[in-house]
């Protein structure tokens, strides 16, 4: 982009053809008094000067206007430059308010600089010299390292975010393993607890087939065991009759150890059936931790 001074030169060249010098035909917009004419009805040469001033300055100022509607390539330095300059002209506007409006020499058009004539007397063209860029070291520094200091928080923040979305990242894929994971242990719980249904169903049809028998034979020693008695009732202690005697006793021991073996198998089928419900509950365990922990 080019500088404010070779853009300020270039305007002034072409406003300096058409205002540069008091014999230029733009210069004269009103006809020049006659000497008939009143001196008070005429307004002093400075006022006209700084009218015509004032109305370049305003067209300088709509051109840089266009120039930055138009122009989409400057960059946000320039900006904030343009803006302090006119932070400038607007103080040194109500500075100058203040002030008496004593006129001053401003600068030279370039065609005049060249000519090496001497304008500097009241009559002298007053045109708007080239416009020096206001620099103000201690604000440029400033604003240099805010923007240093924006650029390495910004970077910071960016290196942050970073790392926070690799973290949140790693978190969601454990997540989701530990997820799969308690999924395929919640399958085989739901696999294990069928099976087991399955098996307490049958055991449980089991065991009632089994007490069934047991009370069958419970009652049918005991139909023997009466029987037996009344033998012994019916039979006469007089009587001794030693085959007898041997046979009834002998019968007797065989009637308890049927009895002892029919309760000794009871037991151990109980114990049985209630052994493998425990171990399947623990297989069912260890293999839903073996799962979880990977072993």
């Amino acid at each position: 982009m080019p500088s404010t001074m070779s853009y300020n030169l270039g305007i002034t060249r072409q406003l300096s053809s058409q205002f540069s010098s008091p014999t230029s035909p733009r210069f004269a917009r009103s006809p020049s008094p006659s000497p008939t004419t009143n001196p008070t009805s005429l307004a002093s040469p400075h006022d006209d000067v700084t009218e015509d001033n004032k109305s370049i300055l305003i067209e300088r100022l709509n051109d840089i206007v266009q120039r930055l509607n138009q122009d989409s390539s400057v960059d946000d330095d320039t900006v904030t430059k343009i803006h302090r300059d006119v932070d400038y002209i607007e103080r040194l506007i109500k500075t100058g308010a203040s002030r008496s409006r004593r006129p001053s020499v401003i600068g030279l058009g370039i065609d005049d600089m060249i000519d090496g004539r001497d304008y500097t007397n009241r009559e002298a063209v007053w045109e708007p010299a080239p416009s020096i860029e206001l620099k103000n070291p201690k604000r440029r520094e400033r604003a240099k390292r805010g923007d240093d200091m924006s650029s390495s928080i910004a970077q910071k923040v960016a290196h942050e975010a970073e790392g926070l979305a690799i973290q949140l990242s790693n978190s969601v894929s454990e997540l989701q393993k530990r997820k799969e994971e308690s999924d395929r242990i919640h399958d085989i719980l739901l696999s294990r607890l069928e099976n087991s249904k399955e098996r307490i169903m049958f055991l449980e049809y089991r065991i009632s087939e089994m007490e069934e028998d047991f009370d069958a034979n419970q009652s049918e020693l005991q139909f023997l065991r009466i029987q037996q008695k009344a033998i012994e009732v019916q039979y006469p202690k007089e009587v001794e009759d030693e085959d007898l005697t041997q046979s009834i006793q002998n019968w007797k021991i065989d009637w308890e150890e049927v009895d002892r073996k029919s309760k000794a198998r009871r037991k151990k089928f109980c114990m049985k059936v209630t052994r493998p419900e425990e171990e399947t509950a623990s297989v069912a365990e260890t293999s839903a931790v073996s799962v979880y922990t990977g072993v």
